[in-house]
């Protein structure tokens, strides 16, 4: 049986993974091992709380273990410390791709984190983009995201690292942050349902995006660790995208509420992309397609919520 390990097993991604795995039996094939800094609740064995920044640690880890496969979520994307983005999104897979060199004929295959922010605000007639685009992030985020990219192509093409690049749009799923958009309309709704609050606050609704339920997202990432092509970039979409109007408007009719949307000038962001959606035609071609509506997903986030 296969050894896997997931760092950043804490994370959405990392969390949501367990939790489908739990719930549907799947992924029987695989002895699955979670790394972290520290220990949620959902984890029960196989746990390790390390710090990949813990050099010696993190290779006496790989050496003893020598985990066949390896998906690297570790990342941030929300941070009032600009540098905690390279820190986090570039340095530590530095960290985690030097430990592998460092443990004597070891090549597992390893799936890196990406984001769709890497790609930044691309022309209308460039849309979908596809993987070969050239990258002109907006942010911190997206470009400490880029950094962590070139790093694990960098340690494929000039260390013969088996590195695939994930890089997901917009995903959608039950535990999200509200720091973003969706969580955020479907807390206030829930707010307004109890007559907390009048109108329901908004940013630029007329922005765009490809969402794509996270269970689609796990499913990618699996897929891409087995049947990738090391030094590949994947990207992870619907293909489509969908403006925020729209998946308020979807959200309410879920929840059988009609309310008043205000634009809050303050909640628009400068600069923001007004539409965003990639090309999934190299990750189909492993096998891959959607199973999950926008539907499910805001289900699952709406049953979720708690208010």
């Amino acid at each position: 049986m296969k050894k896997i390990l997931i760092t950043g097993a804490n994370g959405f991604i990392g969390y949501s993974m367990k939790k489908w795995l739990d719930e549907k039996g799947a992924g029987k094939e695989y002895e699955y091992y979670y790394l972290d800094r520290f220990k949620k609740k959902i984890f029960k064995d196989n746990f390790y709380v390390l710090d990949l920044f813990h050099k010696n640690k993190i290779h006496s880890l790989l050496k003893a273990l020598r985990p066949d496969l390896i998906l690297d979520l570790i990342g941030l994307n929300d941070s009032g410390d600009i540098t905690q983005y390279y820190r986090i999104n570039s340095i530590a897979r530095i960290r985690l791709l030097e430990a592998i060199l460092s443990v004597k004929g070891y090549y597992p295959r390893v799936v890196t984190l990406g984001s769709a922010a890497e790609y930044g605000k691309m022309k209308q007639n460039e849309l979908p983009v596809k993987e070969t685009a050239d990258c002109h992030p907006l942010n911190h985020y997206g470009i400490s995201k880029l950094s962590g990219t070139f790093t694990g192509l960098f340690y494929h093409k000039h260390f013969g690292l088996k590195i695939m690049v994930a890089r997901p749009f917009n995903i959608l799923g039950a535990g999200m942050s509200e720091n973003f958009s969706v969580p955020s309309f479907i807390r206030q709704i829930k707010e307004l349902k109890k007559g907390r609050f009048p109108v329901l606050h908004v940013g630029n609704i007329n922005t765009k995006r490809d969402f794509l339920h996270v269970r689609d997202v796990i499913m990618a990432l699996f897929l891409i660790l087995e049947k990738g092509q090391p030094g590949q970039i994947y990207n992870i979409c619907r293909g489509e995208s969908i403006s925020i109007k729209t998946m308020i408007n979807t959200i309410l009719k879920i929840m059988g509420k009609d309310v008043k949307i205000k634009v809050d000038q303050k909640r628009i962001k400068k600069g923001d992309v007004p539409d965003s959606y990639g090309d999934n035609s190299r990750l189909k071609k492993l096998g891959w397609d959607i199973t999950y509506s926008i539907e499910e997903a805001l289900n699952d986030m709406i049953e979720d919520s708690e208010i």
